[in-house]
């Protein structure tokens, strides 16, 4: 970070500024890589400007806005260092691999039940094949059923036209 650029552009608006490390404190910890405060000295007030060592700041702008109750304070606008908007990149990319992966997942499981289901209504149907010949209501009973709790399956299909071969004898 280009330090005696920070501090000409704060001379060209008339105010001091000090360029230091970032000071880590566990009480009042930093929001970001950059940390502006008004200090003051035998010399009058100065900004505080605390940077951590990853932090490469580039500033486009300096502003004085209105703030709440506080007073007027500056508002620099500026831009992070790539290394930081590289890895919130790869951040984005990781969650977006999580969630693809978990949609696999909830599909892989759909796709499990429906299996299951499938096994369900072959194992009702071979049990109606065996009760035509010798119990037709109840096989007639056993295929309306597959019919309605299993109507996407393979075996539904099947035991309507085997429901459909019994209404005809």
């Amino acid at each position: 970070m280009n330090t005696q650029l920070l501090k000409n552009k704060f001379d060209r608006i008339g105010a001091r500024a000090t360029v230091r490390p970032l000071v880590r404190n566990r009480w009042r910890p930093a929001n970001g890589p950059v940390v502006i405060d008004v200090g003051r000295n035998r010399h009058g007030e100065y900004f505080d400007l605390q940077a951590d060592e990853n932090a490469d700041l580039e500033v486009l702008d300096v502003q004085f806005i209105k703030k709440d109750h506080k007073g007027w304070g500056p508002w620099i606008i500026g831009k992070q260092k790539e290394e930081q908007q590289r890895k919130e990149a790869l951040r984005r990319k990781a969650k977006e691999k999580w969630r693809a992966e978990a949609a696999a997942k909830r599909k892989a499981a759909k796709e499990a039940r429906l299996a299951d289901k499938e096994g369900m209504a072959a194992g009702k149907l071979r049990l109606a094949k065996m009760l035509i010949t010798s119990n037709p209501e109840a096989a007639r009973r056993r295929l309306t059923e597959i019919i309605e709790k299993y109507p996407q399956t393979k075996a539904a299909k099947e035991a309507k036209e085997l429901l459909r071969q019994l209404d005809e004898k």
